[in-house]
């Protein structure tokens, strides 16, 4: 390790190894833990590689950048020049751009409930549920640390834990930037065991907001082969929501449109195919959906109409067939979900 003091400035360069480091970062509730890296020093570039460490419950490998991204390194990207700043003088290149984390992030196996704990700094931070509810005083600004945040990378997690489900989560891009968060794209496959015909599949677009008290969600995607009552289904849509905890639940809200195939609604209700929009929320625990512009084939009959779940937790389908009402019902907890 060389230190310089240089136009005023300190510069540390050198490479070294870490080992039982414990660091603390804005926004993140417990500290991360070390066990092991291996870093890289230059002036104004910091590279840790080879990192082995954990934030709570949730071991995690990868590694992390941090330097300063102005105009000439997007053209040397772009022109695939792979000459380092680091040759050139550091005052001539400094100001002209800004600081940013870069980091590639594996995850062996890590629960929704430990993620949501472990950043529950940056999605909540407006004080409590009645302060915020009341609206006690105007909303604070971000804090300075939140509005100067600068970081991308990749996140991969082998065992994402939902619930009584797990998902793998491919590499989807993370773009922090201030008070705005995106994932894109979202690729995670339902790795649910004795569920036949393949896992469900999940393609989405995630941007979460961070300027109000309590964090604000946008899903928009896709999720195939779903199984349900021996057949699958697909959604297309939107999935809004914000808050925590309860108020989290309650306030999902879920819009687009769905088509199945090869559905046994009841024992005498083998719906062959199945297309339509659904509105989709929450009462407490229990999901309420609608469904409009349905339209259903069983064997060569069409049926078209509307639907909605009930307060006892029944599907009723009120459908027509050439202009004769027929009805069906049947319970809706029957999805691998």
């Amino acid at each position: 390790v060389h230190y310089q003091f240089a136009g005023g400035e300190s510069l540390w360069t050198g490479d070294y190894s870490v080992e039982n480091a414990r660091i603390l970062i804005d926004g993140i509730a417990d500290p991360i833990r070390v066990q092991s890296a291996a870093v890289s020093a230059a002036p104004r570039r910091l590279a840790v590689t080879r990192i082995k460490a954990n934030a709570g419950d949730v071991g995690f490998t990868g590694e992390y950048h941090w330097g300063e991204k102005n105009r000439e390194d997007k053209n040397r990207d772009d022109k695939g020049d792979d000459k380092s700043r680091a040759d050139k003088n550091p005052k001539d290149v400094a100001g002209k751009g800004e600081w940013v984390h870069t980091f590639k992030l594996l995850i062996a196996e890590a629960s929704a409930t430990e993620l949501d704990r472990l950043f529950k700094p940056s999605l909540v931070h407006g004080g409590g549920f009645i302060r915020r509810t009341i609206r006690l005083g105007n909303n604070s600004p971000a804090s300075d640390w939140l509005s100067q945040r600068k970081a991308e990378g990749s996140v991969s997690i082998a065992a994402l834990i939902v619930g009584d489900h797990k998902f793998a989560v491919d590499a989807p891009v993370v773009k922090w930037d201030g008070a705005s968060v995106q994932f894109s794209p979202v690729n995670a496959r339902m790795l649910d065991a004795g569920v036949p015909g393949g896992p469900a599949v999940l393609k989405a677009d995630i941007a979460i907001a961070l300027s109000q008290p309590a964090a604000q969600y946008r899903l928009k995607g896709k999720l195939t082969g779903l199984p349900y009552k021996g057949g699958r289904l697909d959604f297309e849509g939107l999935v809004e929501a914000s808050g925590d905890g309860p108020q989290f639940l309650a306030s999902v809200h879920a819009t687009g449109n769905l088509s199945g195939r090869a559905i046994a609604f009841t024992r005498n209700a083998n719906f062959r195919t199945v297309s339509g929009l659904f509105d989709a929320s929450f009462q407490g625990a229990a999901s309420r959906w609608k469904f409009t512009n349905l339209e259903v084939t069983q064997g060569n009959e069409i049926y078209k109409g509307d639907g909605a779940t009930q307060a006892d937790g029944q599907v009723v389908l009120d459908l027509k067939n050439l202009g004769k009402p027929v009805q069906f019902s049947s319970a809706l907890a029957s999805a691998h979900i």
